[in-house]
């Protein structure tokens, strides 16, 4: 590929009506704002996706705590909404791509960013990683595949290599795929999961009452409470995601408005109705003890209320869904990756920054996110590590920016966009204590103890790289106005960009 210089690399500047929300913070606008209201909506809905969640963690709610799985959801839901009302709040202040490094950094220090970066981007990888594994546990033997782990992890590789593929032709490839991903997935498993709840109320099904679904079934883990902790993770990796048009805010239009309404909309509506949908499957269980010895539940329980032919239609509807919010996540991972390239914040970030004349792709950071997710889906091979890393990862990038926006008095509200006013600081103060009490129910309880081992891990790494590099990189505090990074490399455009 030919490489231009960045003195002479071109900016999309005159092309874009908000090019000021990049060049104020100092940096050159390379990537190409082309997403409206609606895609900008769509990418937090697909990166939330009640379907990938709810098929991929379904089972193991059910198996720890039974049919009252449900209420964690709820539970996790009104945390979530308090979260992503603080990220709304914030979000117009610091219009740029990789929210969690870029907020922290700005309105702390890059140091701090770093953290909060760091646990992101862990989070968006294993995410990634976690969301190709859920597609190929459910297409693998629904397709003839075969079931075996070996089988699984193969099939992901190649979904995670599928979404690379329509990345490198650009952001708007991607968004086209999304777009009618998420309008299929809110047809799609909101009817066949409101029709089995209406179903088994009009038929009167025997798990169709409050007692079922306040129960945690006779086969059903340990059913305490820490086993009903550990079910919290089929919401907690679910309604995760709706900051992901943070991380895409240099693609987007009118960045200051659509993203926190963006942000606000999807977890709203994902919440409402994956409820209804966790609902209706739940009541529609023809026998609880199959349902948790199948590894896929969902499935199961279509297969046996529903006829073939709609069983066929909701399962290509869902691997529509479950494919779009990977393809998302690794949107996601390769904005955060390239953000804190930008600032030198990453091993070698000069190449990390490179993207593509053609379709203004990140194309090297989007190559290193897939290889790195494909090899995390090798080494933790379960479906369960995997998710759980990925929620403990965002949910410490939760905590470390409400926290940077609770100290922060550099970024005033901007007029005319969203605000929490007074209600701010009370919310903050209730969302870092919701991201440490989630964190603890994916860590602590026994059956939650691998993922508490894999979250040490990623902890140490970042540790490990703060000091040896994150540390070095200041904020020059004579430019806060304009957001410009002092520190090697930080501040520039972007090192290079390929044809």
């Amino acid at each position: 590929m030919d490489r231009v210089h960045p003195a002479r690399a071109p900016s999309l500047e005159e092309h874009d009506a908000d090019a000021g929300t990049v060049t104020d913070f100092g940096y050159k606008p390379v990537l190409r704002r082309s997403m409206g209201r609606f895609t900008t909506f769509a990418i937090s809905f697909s990166l939330i996706s009640i379907s990938t969640g709810i098929f991929a963690n379904y089972s193991f709610g059910l198996d720890n705590a039974g049919p009252r799985l449900l209420w964690s959801w709820v539970i996790v839901g009104v945390g979530q909404m308090v979260i992503a009302l603080n990220l709304a709040h914030m979000a117009p202040r610091i219009p740029l791509a990789g929210y969690a490094y870029q907020w922290a950094s700005r309105m702390r220090s890059a140091a701090f960013g770093w953290f909060p970066g760091w646990f992101a981007l862990a989070g968006w990888l294993t995410g990634t990683a976690g969301v190709a594994y859920a597609f190929a546990a459910y297409f693998a033997p629904y397709a003839g595949l075969g079931s075996g782990q070996g089988i699984i992890i193969l099939v992901t590789a190649i979904v995670i290599l599928a979404y690379l593929g329509i990345h490198l032709v650009g952001i708007r490839a991607t968004a086209y795929v999304n777009n009618f991903s998420v309008v299929t997935e809110l047809i799609g498993i909101t009817a066949v999961g409101i029709g089995l709840l209406i179903y088994s109320l009009v038929r009167g099904l025997p798990n169709a009452n409050a007692s079922f679904i306040f129960s945690h079934g006779s086969t059903a883990g340990s059913a305490g409470l820490g086993a009903f902790a550990v079910s919290a993770l089929l919401g907690a990796y679910t309604l995760t995601g709706y900051e992901g048009a943070a991380d895409l805010a240099e693609e987007s239009k009118d960045p200051r408005h659509s993203i926190p309404r963006a942000i606000i909309m999807a977890e709203a509506i994902s919440a409402s109705v994956g409820f209804l949908v966790l609902l209706g499957f739940t009541m529609a269980i023809p026998n609880l003890a199959a349902a948790q010895a199948s590894s896929t539940p969902l499935l199961y329980i279509m297969q046996q209320r529903l006829p073939s032919i709609l069983v066929e239609l909701s399962m290509t509807m869902v691997f529509i869904a479950i494919f779009a919010c990977g393809l998302m996540n690794l949107a996601a991972v390769s904005r955060l990756g390239f953000s804190m390239a930008r600032d030198n914040m990453l091993p070698f970030s000069e190449h990390l920054t490179r993207v593509s004349r053609r379709f203004r792709s990140p194309y090297v950071v989007l190559i290193v996110c897939a290889v790195i997710s494909v090899l995390f889906t090798v080494v933790a091979k379960v479906e369960s590590v995997i998710t759980s890393v990925s929620s403990v990862g965002i949910f410490a990038a939760y905590f470390l920016v409400i926290l940077a926006g609770v100290l922060d008095k550099n970024h005033p509200a901007i007029p005319g966009t969203f605000s929490l006013g007074r209600a701010h600081k009370p919310l903050a103060y209730i969302g870092m204590l919701w991201c440490v009490l989630i964190c603890c129910a994916m860590t602590i309880p026994s059956v939650g103890n691998v993922a508490g081992e894999g979250s040490l891990v990623m902890i140490a790494l970042g540790v490990i790289w703060y000091f040896y590099r994150a540390r070095h990189i200041t904020v020059d505090t004579t430019a806060q106005a304009t957001g410009v990074l002092g520190g090697p490399g930080a501040g520039v455009a972007p090192e290079a960009v390929s044809k």
